[in-house]
């Protein structure tokens, strides 16, 4: 399918900053095999160690840009399309739950988007106290 190839080169959703991952080596699938749990701390030292980023420092981005770079690792891995077949845990149910997405759709779909500061009938004013604020609005503008 024309557009799902995984992809060694992106972008990172939130930060802006174009990633280059490298495949993982004997030393990562041990990382991975000997964690006790997924959690941050593994992720930033599969970042650190697989992804090559311009102008950031792992530790300093966005937990989402995060969370992107270990979905297209997977993709680079296993391939684009996430498969899972599990069972209800609620008691007296066991229904088999099938669940089947793509990362390039979900990560396109859960992109960061910008709002418009300003819309027809509101405004933002700074604050009278807050830090560095512009000191008590005249009388005219206390409405």
């Amino acid at each position: 399918m024309p557009g799902t190839a995984p992809r060694t080169r992106f972008v990172l959703p939130v930060s802006g900053l174009e990633v280059r991952l490298r495949p993982p080596t004997g030393r990562e699938d041990l990382l991975l095999a000997e964690a006790d749990a997924p959690d941050a701390a593994l992720a930033l030292t599969l970042a650190r160690r697989l992804g090559r980023v311009e102008g950031g420092a792992w530790g300093a981005l966005p937990a989402c840009d995060l969370d992107a770079l270990v979905l297209r690792l997977r993709q680079m891995l296993i391939g684009d399309r996430v498969l899972a077949d599990v069972t209800c845990r609620a008691p007296g149910c066991g229904s088999r739950i099938d669940i089947s997405f793509s990362i390039i759709s979900y990560l396109a779909y859960h992109r960061p988007y910008s709002v418009p500061l300003k819309r027809p009938g509101w405004s933002a004013a700074p604050a009278a106290d807050a830090p560095g604020g512009v000191g008590p609005l005249p009388a005219a503008e206390r409405r």
